[in-house]
C-alpha cells in the first residue's frame, strides 16, 4: 500500500472548494467571536448608563454595603461592654 495523503488525492478544482470553505469557516468564527466582543461591550454600557440614570435620581439612596462603613447603633446607645461570666466587680 502506498503513502498518500487524501489531499493530495483531491482533484484541483475540488481542493480550491475544500480550502475556501475552510477559509469561510475560519472568518465566520473571527465574525462571531467579534459579534459577541461588540455586544458584550454595547451591553455593558447600557447597564453602566442605566445604573448612572438610577443614582442620578436616587442621590442618596442607601446602597447594601452602608451598614459595613459606620456602626448601627449610635456610641450614646450602645451597652457596656459585656464581662466574663463568674468575676464580679
Amino acid at each position: 500500500m502506498v503513502n498518500t495523503r487524501l489531499i493530495d488525492l483531491l482533484d484541483e478544482q475540488t481542493l480550491v472548494q475544500l480550502m475556501a470553505m475552510l477559509f469561510l469557516l475560519v472568518m465566520l468564527g473571527l465574525v462571531m467571536v467579534l459579534a459577541a466582543w461588540w455586544g458584550s461591550r454595547a451591553l455593558r454600557r447600557q447597564f453602566r448608563r442605566a445604573d448612572d440614570l438610577l443614582q442620578r435620581r436616587q442621590p442618596y439612596a442607601a446602597s447594601d454595603d452602608d451598614w459595613a462603613e459606620k456602626p448601627l447603633v449610635r456610641a450614646e446607645f450602645e451597652d457596656p461592654p459585656a464581662q466574663p461570666f463568674g468575676k464580679d466587680e
